[in-house]
């Protein structure tokens, strides 16, 4: 074992009490990180809201096979990313190992971009949970009609409460949460499954390759890569898992498959439920419901009912994963003095990086109060934030390829061509291609201004481009800070 691999392992729990500075400390295994990568992703939500959107302007009947497509891509980009984490054995995520590939001023830019795709899918997330909550208690149950802003207060009180504590309370509390919406989800599945299907019995066109290339193939892959979001995100608690070069490998590669798994069948599924003669004109007059009508007449309407309730509380375990994503790579920029340094100080009791997680809090909050303030529709604001955090992400997904290609062509070892040049290369390519495709079609996502997606592409561009010169800054005037980029732990 590396010199370095060794004072990972030793530095997660180290305390105050022995004379150091307290690291950040956890005992999460594979399947707790498994949850809390499937909580970012928010399955149920996915099932409500972006399959139905992918069914009705993306391939339409060829859905799953679209999950499919992009599950391979994702689990080629997997193969090279989980080589170079057990090579490098880090924290800090993308932003240790671009660094490391790349140069530290790349992936001190990459940090940065993390950072602004993180905070909006948060933002879109609390916009997202508030209209739910809202749309539970006054559509559903009669209750006061109130603004989403409301409820939204209430989920970042508690998502910034759990974010003090240990990592291993949040996991626990995702895990309940998950549970709850996936037991809905595969009872539906089961349901539909038994009954043989919809008014036209189960069919297999669905699966297809002309189902498949039946609609927009391009639009159907981006939505259907944004589903899978999250799973990069294992990196990120390299400091708080037990045995972290087997929790991380294989909890990337698991949530990958599961959540694959998961929306290839239940989409599947959906749309037989309603027949491949009827699926695309539901999905396409009524995306918003089409889910819980489907539960509610398959199932029952309990079911439904508990469906419209597990709607907020999956927004409220996807609030609470990417928040602590979030605050994991601010503690990671403060630890190396990129960020200020008190959001880099560890909690002596939780072992948590209680400030950085205070400092992302205070600024969600602070970027959600003129949404709150607004006139804008819920939709237009919803697909602005989806929009920049889903072109925040790929560009570092396509980076971490380009570092784990350049990384093992530089330093080569014995985990075969196969995992560090081939897997590698093929993710590049799919990865450089859905990039110029979800720029191109950016529009879809920020609701039909080209402006705005301008704005949101010179945003994400900008912040990796100023992280370069700040890094280069660094190196001229702060050298100490330049050497320190990258978590290299010294």
């Amino acid at each position: 074992m590396s010199t370095e691999s060794s004072s990972d392992s030793v530095g997660q729990h180290a305390s105050a009490s022995d004379g150091t500075e307290p690291r950040l400390s956890g005992g999460i295994g594979t399947f707790a990180l498994i949850l809390i990568v499937l909580s970012f992703a928010a399955p149920l939500i996915t099932l409500n809201g972006t399959i139905p959107v992918i069914i009705g302007i993306g391939n339409g009947l060829g859905t799953p096979l679209s999950f499919v497509a992009s599950g391979i891509m994702l689990m080629l980009f997997a193969v090279g990313f989980v080589a170079m984490a057990r090579r490098l054995p880090r924290p800090g995520g993308f932003y240790a190992y671009i660094s490391a590939s790349l140069g530290k001023p790349l992936g001190l830019g990459a940090s940065y971009v993390a950072v602004l795709g993180y905070l909006g899918l948060l933002l879109g997330t609390y916009l997202l949970g508030g209209a739910a909550a809202d749309a539970l208690v006054h559509g559903k149950f009669g209750g006061p009609e109130l603004p989403w802003a409301f409820w939204a207060f209430f989920m970042w009180l508690f998502v910034s409460a759990l974010g003090h504590f240990r990592i291993d309370l949040s996991a626990k509390v995702l895990g309940v949460l998950l549970c709850a919406e996936l037991v809905v989800v595969v009872v539906f599945d089961v349901v539909v499954l038994a009954r043989g299907g919809g008014p036209e019995g189960i069919s297999a066109e669905p699966l297809t390759i002309d189902a498949f290339f039946s609609g927009s193939v391009p639009i159907a892959i981006m939505f259907a890569i944004l589903t899978y979001t999250g799973f990069e995100s294992t990196a990120i608690y390299r400091e708080e898992v037990r045995d972290p070069d087997r929790t991380i490998t294989r909890a990337t590669y698991g949530s990958i498959l599961l959540l694959g798994g998961l929306y290839t069948v239940s989409s599947f599924m959906l749309i037989n439920g309603y027949g491949v003669s009827n699926a695309v004109a539901v999905a396409t007059n009524n995306s918003g419901v089409m889910m819980v009508d489907a539960v509610e007449e398959y199932v029952g309407v309990i079911m439904a009912d508990l469906t419209n309730v597990l709607l907020v509380t999956s927004s409220l375990a996807a609030l609470l994963a990417i928040h602590n994503t979030a605050t994991r790579y601010v503690y990671s920029l403060a630890t190396d003095k990129a960020a200020p340094p008190i959001f880099g100080r560890v909690h002596p009791v939780h072992g948590s990086p209680y400030l950085a997680s205070a400092g992302v809090a205070v600024l969600a909050i602070v970027c959600t109060v003129p949404f709150a303030v607004s006139n804008l529709s819920f939709l237009e604001q919803y697909s602005w934030m989806l929009g920049i955090g889903t072109l925040a992400l790929i560009v570092l997904y396509t980076l971490m390829s380009l570092a784990v290609l350049v990384f093992f062509i530089r330093e080569p070892g014995d985990e075969g061509v196969a995992r560090t040049r081939v897997a590698p290369a093929l993710a590049l390519v799919m990865l450089t291609a859905t990039l110029w495709l979800i720029t191109k079609n950016l529009t879809l996502l920020t609701g039909g201004s080209t402006t705005l997606s301008f704005v949101f592409s010179a945003a994400v561009y900008g912040l990796l481009l100023l992280g370069v010169v700040v890094a280069l800054y660094y190196k001229s005037r702060k050298p100490e800070v330049y050497e320190a980029l990258g978590r290299s732990l010294g």
